[in-house]
């Protein structure tokens, strides 16, 4: 009886301890984002490339943006373009369209939504907290590959 009350205590001591220390190493999985909304969203953000050169995203608080001078494959859907890497800022275009925000349930995590006119789809730009402020993210190329795109608030 005495060994049997001991190993239950064990077990619920280990189960305590690897729950500490999930807790404590892995902050930013249970960390809870803030929503984003229009008025602490809109504004001018900007993604700086190579060599001095800028893409910047105007969020207008009536739900339009406009980016100017972004490469041609940071929101195209294209087979051929899965393999892309490194960004091409020699062709660049301007893209217009309508934008809202969104909370994604499944990962806890706001977003923006944007509906690009003149490619034809809708994106999400993804929020993130880094040490310089709030960030806006895409994947370019294959989403698994891990490369993405940032715009900083400015």
């Amino acid at each position: 009886m005495v060994r049997m009350v001991v190993r239950r205590r064990l077990v619920l001591f280990g189960m305590l301890m690897a729950l500490t220390v999930l807790g404590t190493s892995c902050g930013s999985f249970f960390k809870t984002q803030a929503p984003m909304t229009v008025s602490n969203t809109a504004g001018r953000w900007v993604h700086e490339g190579p060599n001095g050169q800028q893409t910047v995203m105007n969020l207008r608080e009536d739900g339009t943006f406009k980016i100017t001078d972004i490469p041609v494959e940071v929101f195209q859907f294209s087979n051929s373009l899965q393999s892309i890497t490194q960004l091409n800022w020699t062709q660049l275009h301007d893209l217009e369209g309508t934008w809202a925000t969104g909370w994604d349930r499944d990962s806890n995590e706001p977003y923006v939504v944007m509906d690009i006119h003149n490619v034809g789809t809708n994106m999400r730009l993804y929020s993130g907290n880094e040490k310089d402020g709030v960030e806006l993210y895409s994947a370019f190329g294959d989403p698994d590959s891990g490369v993405w795109f940032y715009f900083t608030k400015s």
